[in-house]
Formats: structure tokens, C-alpha cells, sequence
């Protein structure tokens, strides 16, 4: 048999032993042998082995013509796997067990899942020293809060240790929670009742007032000092009639502050009843 392909190396003994077979879906036209040559039968010549080239991706590629004239693009090793291992299973690809994209000889072949084809890939990359073995990175232990912890006793406590000037963290701490949740209690969005209960006090409300709970989730001070019977004047006074800019001079205030207020984004615990 003629052989084109130059740029194959085999010994004398694989050439001695090697086996040809029709690819699949071509038979009578082409044949893989078991050494992965490809050889087209339709020349007139006898059979001709033919020499693939090779993609992008390292694999070898062959166009083949079928009996109704169609051109096709085949990869060289899914031939030759198909021709030696039977046809390809549902879900399942060609692995090269050397990791030789170019090594398509038929014991060098399998059919694998796309699990198992990238596990040997890696084991086969540490195995010849291409990959160092995964290390399990040391890591600070994260501390896991239960939200369930949050029990209404614990939520008045917040408050009024929050009122008496100690830390959001501090107090996380001394109860075991997160700050995140201190914080959701004392905005309300946990464990509504008792935020309710707690802010019905004026003079707990108005140590608390310098603080509140904003659109983006975080605490920051507010840079003006205003009382729950402050914020019920301003919205019947503007509901009245007076507007937002002689409020805003006389409470000293500003714009957005004002805006959030009188629209409840802010101060929304306050009501009208607790003037």
C-alpha cells in the first residue's frame, strides 16, 4: 500500500501486524487502520493512505466524500475508534489515554464520559509531571450564624444596649449572632413586632435617631438630629400646605433627607399617632 503521510513514524513490527478496517458510514471508500492511518479505496489505485492534517485544537481532521457526493469533516481518532471499539455511545467521547492528540493508534482509544475523559486528563498531567497535584487551601474557619438564635429577648436587648451608645459588634458578639442580623433588627426587617414595640418609645427612639437603616442595607449616621414628634410635624405641615424648602430651612435639613422623610423611605415606624 502506498503510504503518503511522511509525517508518521512507525516501527517494522506495527507495520507488520497492522490491521485495516472500513470506516463506519463509509465502507467500500475508506479504511483506518488499527496503527490510526486513514487510506481512501475510490482512487483507482488501490488503496492510498492518506495524511490528515491537522486542526486547531491538535486533532487530526479528514474530510471523506460519501456515495451521494457529500463532503464531510471527520476527527481521525473518533474513525478509528469507532472502526476498533464499536460504534460511539450515546453521551460518550474518544479519550487519548497518552493525552497525544496525534496518537490515534486504536489501544491508545476508548470511549469515555466528558467526566471521565477530564479526570484522566488531569491524573495523566500529574502523572508525568505537566501538573502539580491539588493542594486543600487553608482557610480561615467561617463562623456560622443561626438566625433562629435571634429570639425576642435577645432583640430588646439590641435595642437598648444600641441606645446606650455600645457597638453593633460588640453586641453581636456578646449573643453569638452576626452583625448583619443586630442590624436587621434594629431596621425592623427582623423581627418586626419588637422594633415596633421598642421605637413606640419616644426617648429610646430619639437616642436611636441618629442612626438609620438605608435602601442599600448599611447603617450610617445621618447628619441632622430630629425627633419622632419632629418627623409627624413635618408631614402634616407639608401635607398642609407648607413646602418641602421653607421645612427644610427651618429644620435644617436637606433636600434628599427631606424628600425621604415626608415620602416615608425613612422614619416609615413613625406615625401620624406619635406626635
Amino acid at each position: 500500500m502506498a503510504n503518503t503521510d511522511s509525517t508518521l513514524s512507525f516501527t517494522e513490527e506495527e507495520l507488520a501486524t497492522e490491521e485495516w478496517r472500513n470506516v463506519v458510514g463509509y465502507e467500500g471508500r475508506y479504511i483506518v487502520s488499527s496503527l490510526g492511518r486513514l487510506a481512501s479505496l475510490v482512487r483507482g489505485v488501490g488503496p492510498v493512505v492518506l495524511r490528515p492534517r491537522v486542526g486547531t485544537r491538535g486533532y487530526r481532521q479528514c474530510g471523506l466524500v460519501g456515495d451521494d457526493g457529500k463532503h464531510t469533516t471527520h476527527s481521525l481518532h473518533t474513525l478509528v475508534c469507532e472502526a476498533f471499539h464499536g460504534k460511539r455511545p450515546d453521551g460518550m467521547q474518544t479519550n487519548h489515554i497518552d493525552l497525544n492528540r496525534l496518537n490515534n493508534r486504536a489501544n491508545n482509544l476508548e470511549w469515555v464520559t466528558q467526566l471521565e475523559n477530564m479526570r484522566h486528563a488531569a491524573a495523566k498531567r500529574i502523572e508525568l509531571g505537566l501538573r502539580k497535584p491539588a493542594t486543600k487551601r487553608q482557610t480561615t474557619p467561617r463562623i456560622k450564624y443561626d438566625w433562629v438564635k435571634v429570639t425576642d429577648e435577645i432583640a430588646r436587648d439590641v435595642f437598648l444596649s444600641r441606645a446606650a451608645g455600645e457597638a453593633v459588634s460588640a453586641i453581636s458578639s456578646r449573643h453569638g449572632i452576626s452583625q448583619l442580623s443586630a442590624y436587621l433588627v434594629l431596621s425592623g426587617k427582623l423581627l418586626p413586632h419588637i422594633h415596633e414595640a421598642m421605637m413606640s418609645d419616644e426617648a429610646l427612639a430619639m437616642s436611636l435617631s441618629r442612626e438609620k437603616w438605608s435602601r442599600r442595607n448599611s447603617w450610617h449616621s445621618l447628619r441632622y438630629k430630629l425627633t419622632p414628634s419632629d418627623v409627624v410635624a413635618i408631614r402634616r405641615r407639608h401635607a398642609n400646605g407648607e413646602t418641602q424648602a421653607s421645612l427644610r430651612r427651618e429644620y435644617g435639613i436637606g433636600e434628599n433627607q427631606m424628600s425621604d422623610l415626608i415620602h416615608r423611605r425613612s422614619w416609615r415606624w413613625v406615625t401620624d399617632e406619635a406626635a
